[in-house]
């Protein structure tokens, strides 16, 4: 999670001063390098001329539209050299996309294709078990460090509100947390059991 910067400027995205330890995460916005009627890979946007254009932005606002129309994105995002592990979350997408995070294809949905016969498009809700594991780590750390600075007397006496049972203090919602893990760890143990055997 990283707090919000200005957005990219001519196709790259300056993180390199960003607190990687706010509560807020990072909107990928601003003017991204833009590809019209191009279908590219990793290593090959030198050979074409290029323009920006903002991202997010619908389509059907561009002059060129067409029934059959495809394009690609490209965004460099200049991060520090040391930094805590990262998640990129994909909202909800009705086409079909291939996601390159330095050169590997991290997400994909559908038949990406210049051709209406080959073209396939989809629509999938995206989160990976990796981006989701990296994130749950993430998070425990986070907590983790806080705790670390407060005594006992605090986490007794500080409330935190819980959405069911109302205000808790932060040594009941530790409790109720590790046995609310525990309870879905033995959930998984025994669906993994029952795989197994059968």
């Amino acid at each position: 999670m990283i707090a919000q910067t200005s957005g990219a400027d001519t196709g790259v995205l300056d993180l390199r001063n960003a607190d990687f330890f706010a509560d807020e995460s990072i909107e990928l916005i601003g003017d991204w390098e833009f590809y019209w009627n191009e279908l590219l890979n990793p290593g090959e946007f030198g050979r074409v001329e290029r323009r920006y254009e903002e991202f997010p932005q619908l389509w059907n606002d561009m002059d060129e539209i067409d029934n059959m129309v495809y394009a690609s994105y490209r965004l460099i995002v200049l991060l520090p050299d040391s930094i805590p592990p990262l998640a990129l979350s994909v909202p909800d997408m009705y086409s079909s996309y291939r996601l390159f995070a330095n050169g590997e294809i991290i997400s994909e949905n559908g038949k990406v294709d210049s051709t209406k016969a080959e073209y396939i498009p989809k629509w999938k809700a995206k989160s990976s078990k990796s981006t989701m594991l990296k994130k749950y780590d993430y998070e425990k750390h986070k907590l983790l460090r806080h705790l670390e600075n407060w005594s006992e007397k605090d986490i007794s006496r500080i409330l935190l509100p819980h959405p069911v049972l109302g205000k808790l203090s932060v040594r009941e919602m530790m409790f109720f947390t590790i046995h609310h893990n525990d309870h879905h760890f033995k959930q998984l143990e025994e669906i993994e059991s029952y795989e197994k055997s059968n």
